[in-house]
C-alpha cells in the first residue's frame, strides 16, 4: 500500500500547470508558493519564509510557539469552501446536501498521514422559528469523539478487523473508507432529516469543517497517562445559511455538484447536472470539460466530443481541451482501481458493530438513514 504523496497529487492537479485531467483551471503555483510566501526581510526587500505552515498545529501549539501557530491556523483557513444544494423533501423528510469544494489546497485534501488525522464536518439545522431538526458532528461531553459524523481521512482494519489507528499501516488489510478532495474536486456531504408538521421556512444551515492534527487514539497512544498535551480544534471554515425548496443553483454550484458526482463515479447522475451548468454559464470551459468527461463515462463517446468541440474556441491553448477531444474520440473509459489484498481474517464483526464506519465511506451515504 503507497502512501499519498502530495507532490504526485500537486502534478496531477490544476496547480502544477501539466495536468490534462485536472478538474480546473487556475494558476500555477509550486510548493514553494504556498508553503514559503514571500515576506519582508530584515534589510529590505522580501525573502522566502522558512515557518513552512502546512497541517501540523499540534507542534506549535505543544512547544508554546504562539506566532508560528497563529500563522499555521490562519495558513489554513477558507482554503476549502461550502455551500448548501436546496434541501429535497418527501415523505416527511428532508434531503440536503453540503458541497465541500477543495479551492485553494494545491494537493489532496487532506493528504500524508491521513490516517491520524481527525478532520469532520459538523452541521446544524434549523427552521425559521430556531428549533433544531438536525445535528451531524457535534464533538461530546468530553470534547473528544463526534459519532457518526461526515469524516475525511481513512479508517483502516488489520487482519483481526481491529482499526488501525497508531499509525501501523503495515498491518492493514481492509480499508472501511478513504475520503480525500483532489485539488479543483468537491466532495458531497448527504444528510436525512425529518421535518416536523410545523416546520418554518427558510432554514438555517450552519456548517463547520474542523482539523485536529491527530485523532484522539493515537493522542493517546502517543503520550502516557497523566501527560498534558493540546487536542485543541481548528475550524478550517464555516458557513451560515438560509435555504428554501425552491431555491435557484448558480451556475458554480451545478458545477460544484457534477464534479462531485463524477468524483463519486457517478457520470450518469453527474451529466444532467452539468448539462445545466453550461447552459447557466456557457463560457466556462470548466463546466463543458466536465461534461465531456461526464458524457464519456457513461458511454455517450458522441456527446462528450461535442462537449469537448465546446469548450475549445474558449480555451484553444488548453491542453485539457485537445485531451478530452482524443479520449471522446476513442470512446476511453476509466480503468477500474486494484483493491487491498484479503484480510487473512475476516472483518465483518467489527464493521457490524461500528455500522457508522462502515458506511460513511461509501459514495452517496446519507447520514441519518
Amino acid at each position: 500500500m503507497r502512501e499519498p504523496s502530495a507532490y504526485d497529487e500537486w502534478r496531477a492537479g490544476p496547480y502544477s500547470g501539466q495536468s490534462v485531467d485536472a478538474l480546473r483551471a487556475v494558476a500555477p503555483a509550486t510548493c514553494v508558493d504556498c508553503h514559503m510566501p514571500r515576506v519582508p526581510g530584515a534589510s529590505g526587500g522580501t525573502v522566502r519564509s522558512h515557518r513552512f505552515p502546512g497541517a501540523n498545529t499540534w507542534n506549535a501549539e505543544y512547544h508554546g510557539l504562539d506566532e508560528q501557530r497563529l500563522q499555521t491556523q490562519a495558513f489554513l483557513r477558507d482554503r476549502v469552501a461550502l455551500s448548501v444544494l436546496p434541501p429535497r423533501v418527501h415523505a416527511g423528510k428532508a434531503d440536503l446536501t453540503v458541497l465541500v469544494a477543495n479551492r485553494g489546497v494545491g494537493h489532496d485534501f487532506p493528504t500524508g498521514t491521513v490516517d491520524l488525522h481527525d478532520l469532520w464536518l459538523e452541521v446544524a439545522v434549523r427552521d425559521a422559528t430556531g428549533r433544531l431538526l438536525m445535528e451531524s458532528g457535534a464533538l461530546d461531553e468530553q470534547g473528544r469523539g463526534a459519532p457518526g459524523a461526515h469524516r475525511y481521512g481513512s479508517l483502516l482494519l488489520d487482519g483481526r478487523g481491529r482499526p488501525i489507528d497508531r499509525h501501523n499501516l503495515w498491518d492493514a488489510r481492509k480499508v472501511v473508507y478513504e475520503r480525500r478532495i483532489p485539488a479543483g474536486g468537491v466532495d458531497l456531504a448527504r444528510y436525512r432529516f425529518a421535518l416536523p408538521a410545523a416546520t418554518r421556512w427558510p432554514l438555517r444551515v450552519a456548517a463547520r469543517l474542523h482539523l485536529r492534527k491527530f485523532a484522539p487514539a493515537f493522542h493517546d497512544f502517543s503520550f502516557p497517562e497523566g501527560v498534558v498535551t493540546p487536542l485543541s480544534t481548528v475550524t478550517l471554515t464555516s458557513l451560515d445559511t438560509r435555504v428554501a425548496v425552491d431555491a435557484a443553483v448558480s451556475a458554480g454550484a451545478l458545477l460544484d455538484w457534477g464534479i462531485g458526482l463524477l468524483l463519486e463515479g457517478r457520470a450518469v447522475d453527474a451529466r444532467p447536472v452539468l448539462e445545466d451548468a453550461v447552459k447557466a454559464e456557457p463560457g466556462s470551459v470548466d463546466a463543458w470539460l466536465a461534461l465531456s468527461r461526464a458524457c464519456r463515462e457513461a458511454g455517450d463517446a458522441g456527446r462528450a466530443l461535442m462537449a469537448a468541440e465546446k469548450a475549445a474556441p474558449l480555451s484553444p491553448r488548453d491542453p485539457r481541451v485537445a485531451h478530452a477531444r482524443g479520449l471522446a474520440g476513442e470512446g476511453a473509459r476509466v480503468p477500474p482501481q486494484p483493491d487491498l489484498p484479503r484480510a487473512t481474517v475476516s472483518t465483518d464483526a467489527w464493521l457490524r458493530a461500528h455500522p457508522d464506519a462502515a458506511l460513511e465511506g461509501a459514495p452517496g451515504h446519507v447520514h441519518g438513514e
